[in-house]
């Protein structure tokens, strides 16, 4: 995986001795010639304010390890190793960032948010019990941990949000330490803070960590780690119309049969099938021509309300049929498989998240060469959280 990483994101400055910190970055680009910028947030005197991207020499870095380096280490530098941070103060923020195209400057336009991996590490000086929070809201939803809370009774700040699956252990120094965090989410330089922590997995149980830093100072505080469980999924599937694309039968009208099938899982993963409706069968066929439309009176499929696991996240549907032609001709199939795996569009966050009556179309093309058999399926769906 090409990423850039940091062996503390938290670096606790002793200020009584020092007044900077170091971690140790470490960068694989995977064989790629990308390239690695790094900057500063705040700098003593100017709390919170960016400063301009800087392009890390790799070839420099190596140097302050190896002073005469061989040609292989200098050719491995080019992709992937580790080196010492810049200092870092207390109060700031250092970030790092990797370029895929090492041509390009962060530093115009929107540039930065083409990083293919980012970092922010701080500097954290003396930890404080001191009540920095005044107003304070939660919010979760069943993709989504939404966090207000502002800090005016003390000053601006900076806050980040850390989730996890496990309870964080305290370190020697008092912080909450999220050994393996899913998702961590910066709120910058103010007194308002509002972040949300998303995608979430619906039913689970996560532990959020907040660290609030004061950036003129270093000194820091934290809310105690709060554990929730997010909503459960609820999936409402309806297949209220066909359309005949072809009926399969040059001479004239068809007979056919339909279904639908709902799975679980993953592309890359494991798989269940977790309902199906069907319309006609062999014995009972349905008489279709080309261009009918009519309803399938399907029950509606419903998933849920349910925990949902990584495993079995995503969602899809298939829509399949058999056109039964006469004697001494072949049965003509049709799928939707082949073509689309057809999962379920899930949108995810506070305000988004849920979905009602959102529509979407599976057209089944002829499995075969030669088979001319094709409908449309028409499906609408609805995605709630429950409590």
């Amino acid at each position: 995986m090409t990423e850039v990483v940091a062996a503390d994101y938290t670096v606790v400055i002793d200020v009584n001795t020092t007044t900077v910190g170091f971690t140790t970055v470490k960068y694989d680009f995977e064989g790629h010639s990308y390239a690695l910028w790094h900057r500063y947030v705040g700098l003593p005197g100017q709390p919170g304010v960016p400063q301009p991207w800087r392009k890390v020499s790799l070839l420099e870095k190596l140097l302050d390890t190896y002073p005469d380096p061989t040609p292989q280490q200098q050719q491995r530098a080019e992709h992937e190793g580790r080196f010492t941070s810049a200092p870092i103060h207390p109060g700031q923020q250092l970030e790092y960032g990797i370029m895929m195209d090492p041509d390009l400057d962060p530093n115009v336009g929107a540039l930065a948010g083409e990083m293919v991996s980012r970092i922010t590490i701080i500097g954290l000086g003396e930890h404080t019990d001191a009540d920095w929070i005044g107003d304070e809201y939660i919010d979760i939803g069943g993709t989504y941990y939404f966090h207000q809370l502002d800090t005016f009774p003390h000053g601006a700040t900076v806050l980040r949000l850390q989730i996890g699956a496990d309870p964080p252990v305290r370190d020697a120094y008092g912080q909450n330490i999220v050994a393996q965090p899913l998702v961590t989410v910066w709120s910058p330089y103010g007194g308002n803070h509002a972040v949300e922590a998303k995608p979430l997995l619906p039913g689970n149980v996560y532990f959020a960590t907040i660290l609030i830093v004061d950036t003129t100072t270093g000194q820091w505080t934290e809310r105690d780690p709060n554990p929730f469980r997010t909503k459960r999924r609820r999936i409402e599937l309806r297949f209220p119309v066909i359309e005949v694309v072809n009926d399969g039968d040059p001479a004239g009208s068809g007979e056919a049969e339909f279904a639908v099938a709902v799975f679980e899982g993953r592309s890359n993963g494991p798989v269940v099938r977790v309902d199906g409706r069907q319309l006609g069968d062999d014995d009972n066929p349905r008489d279709v021509s080309t261009g009918d439309w009519f309803a399938t009176n399907m029950t509606p499929i419903v998933i849920g309300p349910k925990v949902v696991t990584p495993d079995f996240a995503e969602v899809w549907v298939v829509a399949s049929g058999t056109e039964y032609d006469g004697i001494g001709e072949s049965n003509e199939h049709a799928s939707s498989e082949p073509y689309a795996p057809g999962f379920l569009p899930m949108p995810v966050g506070r305000g988004l998240e849920t979905v009602n009556l959102q529509g979407l179309t599976y057209t089944a093309r002829p499995w075969a060469s030669g088979d001319d058999f094709a409908f449309r399926l028409y499906m609408n769906y609805d995605i709630t959280y429950w409590s």
